[in-house]
Order: structure tokens, then C-alpha cells, then sequence
């Protein structure tokens, strides 16, 4: 959330009645800028966060169906990162649905998510983790799911650890995970040990959004399965409605957003991999 600042720079001379005039007017206009800041993001947040109406509910299924598609497609291939994104995705997109649901106060759409058993995403996480190799970038968004509150009870978070330490020794981030469970368990044994790992690390690697490889996964989606064009439509009248966009580029918008659309489907699965437990060490 972005938050206005308006300095007030004094002078070092004193305050005339004509200075505290000033000082009025200027405290006057923060004030209108602040309410007017305010104002608009309000309008902002019922833009992304209100409640939608039955045409626009309609139209954004076909979106729902064709993300739909795009995650078999993903689970389908034989990318482990994307594999592994694709859950992450899944898992925070049930997040999202019961923020919305709670934020509208839909109680009997709170009380099904809420009863949703997470064993079925648990089966999937572990049959990734038993796999023989998993690539670096992928170990870092399964200990993200796998450490998530509501997914840890059915999680091999043990034997994950261990094939990250084993196949990712000179990555300091296959450590900070074992020496957070080592702490919570008070285990100064292990603790001494991972430290002494840790130092002998070479860099500290952890992907910030998809691989080159999983982007390409998604263009080659995408131009077999054109995104609907309700969900530009869509996108282009919010987008209208934001106070942050210029009119000279929301006048751009019907021309440059079939070009965005892609790009957007992407940064979907941005801020999923995992921050690890610094405050441990």
C-alpha cells in the first residue's frame, strides 16, 4: 500500500503571520491530497477486492476453465519447477478464495473451503519429493508449500530436507530450513552442524519467478490455447477504472493489453517460492 508523504520543509527564520498562513494552506492541501489519495484507493480496492456482478461471474469461468487446462498441461510435462509452481499456485489460489469469501461474508462458501482436506495436495507434494532428482529451483517452492501451516501435516518435510541438503550442498538456502527445525527442537548438536555446512556453502540461490523453461511451457500453452478474449475484455475495463493509469494509456489499453495478457498470466505465479526462517539464526 502506497503512502503519501508530504514533508513540511521549515525555514529557520521566524514565523511571520504570512509563514503561518503558509503553514495553513499548506496543511490544508495535504490534508485534500491525503483525502483524495484515500478516495481513490478505495476505488482501487473495490476494483479488485468488490463483489462482482452475475455477467462478470459468468465470464471469468471461461478464465477459471482454461487456468484449469493450463495446470494439467504444466502437471503434464516433464518440468519438476513447473510441476512444483503449478501446486504452489493451487494452494495459494484457496487462500485467495477464502480472503474473498470472508471479505464479502459468503459464510457457507468459508465453511466448505474451510473443510477442505489438504491430503490430496500433501499426496501430490510427496510424490515430487520421492522423486530420484529434483532440480534446485524446484526444491525451493516445494519447502515453500511443504512448510505452509496448512499443508505441513502431510507433508515428508524430513526426507526433503535431507535429499535438498544432499543434492544442493553448495546452496546456503538447503541448510536454513534443517537449522530452523534443529532450533525449534533446541538441537545444538545439529545446529553446530549446519552452521559448519553453511559456511562451507558457495552462494545463496533462490528463484524469485518462473524458469525460462516454464515460460516457454506457457507461450507454447498459450498459443495453442488462446487466452478467452472475455478475460482481456475484462481486464481492459479494470484496468480503466484504476486511478494509477494515465487516460493517455487508458486510451492505449484495447491496443496493448491482448499483448500484456501472457505476461500477466505469468506474474500469477510470482512470490510463491519460500522465505526461509532467517529469524532462526
Amino acid at each position: 500500500m502506497n503512502k503519501y508523504i508530504f514533508p513540511l520543509l521549515l525555514c529557520l527564520f521566524p514565523l511571520t503571520a504570512f509563514a503561518q498562513n503558509d503553514l495553513a494552506l499548506a496543511e490544508k492541501t495535504e490534508t485534500d491530497k491525503s483525502g483524495y489519495a484515500n478516495d481513490n484507493l478505495k476505488k482501487d480496492m473495490a476494483v479488485v477486492f468488490g463483489e462482482k456482478s452475475i455477467e462478470r461471474k459468468i465470464s471469468e469461468k471461461k478464465l477459471t476453465a482454461w487456468s484449469t487446462k493450463l495446470d494439467e498441461f504444466l502437471l503434464a510435462s516433464d518440468d519438476d519447477f513447473a510441476h512444483a509452481m503449478t501446486l504452489a499456485k493451487l494452494v495459494s489460489g484457496l487462500d485467495t478464495a477464502k480472503f474473498q469469501a470472508k471479505l464479502h461474508n459468503k459464510e457457507d462458501e468459508v465453511d466448505v473451503l474451510n473443510d477442505l482436506s489438504y491430503q490430496p495436495f500433501g499426496d501430490l507434494l510427496n510424490q515430487m519429493i520421492a522423486q530420484s532428482k529434483i532440480s534446485t529451483e524446484a526444491f525451493d517452492i516445494l519447502n515453500k508449500i511443504c512448510f505452509e501451516e496448512r499443508i505441513s501435516d502431510f507433508c515428508h518435510a524430513n526426507v526433503l530436507l535431507e535429499k535438498r541438503m544432499q543434492q544442493d550442498t553448495t546452496n546456503l538456502h538447503a541448510y536454513i530450513r534443517p537449522f530452523g527445525v534443529a532450533a525449534k527442537a533446541n538441537n545444538e548438536k545439529s545446529m553446530l552442524q549446519l552452521i559448519q555446512l553453511m559456511a562451507t556453502s558457495q552462494h545463496s540461490q533462490s528463484p524469485l519467478g518462473i524458469t525460462d523453461n516454464m515460460s516457454a511451457l506457457i507461450d507454447e500453452f498459450i498459443a495453442n490455447n488462446p487466452i478467452p478474449q472475455s478475460a482481456t475484455d475484462n481486464m481492459i475495463e479494470d484496468y480503466k477504472k484504476l486511478s494509477g493509469i494515465s487516460p493517455a494509456m487508458k486510451i492505449r489499453l484495447d491496443k496493448l493489453m491482448p499483448a500484456y495478457m501472457p505476461t500477466y498470466i505469468k506474474i500469477g505465479y510470482s512470490y510463491l517460492n519460500d522465505l526461509p526462517p532467517y529469524r532462526a539464526l
